[in-house]
């Protein structure tokens, strides 16, 4: 008999039976794991999350959506509800403007789904909170109110689901609230980028910053009609910051009124002999603006969309 033989040891075996890293989506979303996702202000996390949440719902898993960061109006100015309704009931979307008692309430909603947890219990299922601040109580900092939602996040795991949680940049923009308490708690710590959108897709860059599990650096273009992800289109993954900014400044150019080339192109400081202004005119239509003949005059319009990626 060994003096440590009162200490249950872990089955090993058990662990072998687990397998190896399942992802529900390639180099991005792993099973069983604890996520942050966050942005800079503009950085469009909340689009992504309800499309990304679509997408996995769509897959088949079961996904609960807790919001309380986003009104029910916003819902509909942001298009969120048709993206819900696309989905159908393996998206359960809870709204905390839509509650009488939204603290008491979702805080009641948290405890139930501890107590169903087990083992197994929410294999294919993923969760997303939106956003962490509201679940922290407002205290970013507090050590305790992140250390208990990280014990939440972890029963989640251990019953075979993932947590995905949304979280603002701080005030300078360069970092995500909560900080290194968070960061040193969770799987991985994504921050996630808009950088544009067109009649039927909605594309963004995600950056991990742990590399604890195997992802990488991971681009999306998002099918508007079908809540499904691709792989983003290489000719906006490869955009140079100098394209990107012109691309910004033509798409708030057209937003009061179509242009003809020369004029939209002294709209955002470029001379109309300028090949680059030209060349990138010519390369991103139809990806961000479109363009009509008018005679001999090109006349730029930017493209109809239900939504804008400012969220």
């Amino acid at each position: 008999m060994g003096k440590l033989d009162f200490i249950p040891a872990t089955d090993l075996d058990e662990v072998d039976r687990r397998g190896n890293y399942r992802h529900l989506i390639q180099n991005f979303a792993i099973d069983e794991s604890i996520n942050v996702i966050w942005a800079k202000a503009g950085g469009a996390k909340t689009t992504f999350a309800f499309y990304f949440a679509g997408h996995l719902a769509k897959q088949g898993l079961e996904v609960a959506y807790i919001d309380t960061d986003n009104g029910a109006l916003l819902l509909k100015t942001r298009g969120y509800d048709k993206i819900i309704k696309e989905v159908g009931e393996n998206l359960k979307y809870i709204n905390a403007d839509m509650l009488d008692d939204p603290q008491k309430q979702i805080a009641e909603l948290l405890e139930n789904i501890e107590k169903n947890a087990g083992k197994d219990k929410y294999k294919n299922c993923a969760f997303v909170l939106d956003s962490l601040k509201f679940f922290l109580d407002g205290r970013t900092d507090s050590d305790a109110r992140i250390n208990r939602l990280i014990v939440f996040a972890k029963i989640i795991r251990r019953s075979g689901g993932s947590v995905w949680i949304l979280s603002h940049a701080l005030k300078s923009g360069d970092r995500m609230e909560g900080g290194r308490s968070i960061t040193d708690s969770i799987d991985e710590q994504w921050q996630v980028e808009g950088i544009g959108i067109d009649e039927l897709e909605a594309h963004f860059l995600l950056t991990p910053y742990k590399y604890r599990m195997p992802v990488k650096k991971i681009g999306f273009s998002v099918c508007r009609k079908t809540i499904t992800l691709k792989p983003l289109d290489p000719l906006i993954a490869t955009m140079t910051i100098e394209e990107k900014d012109f691309v910004d400044k033509v798409k708030i150019a057209l937003e009061t009124e179509p242009l003809g080339q020369n004029a939209l192109l002294k709209a955002v400081g470029v001379d109309h002999a300028d090949r680059f202004g030209r060349e990138s005119l010519a390369k991103y239509t139809g990806k961000f603006w479109r363009m009509e003949q008018d005679g001999k005059r090109r006349v730029y319009k930017i493209l109809d969309t239900v939504d804008t990626l400012t969220q």
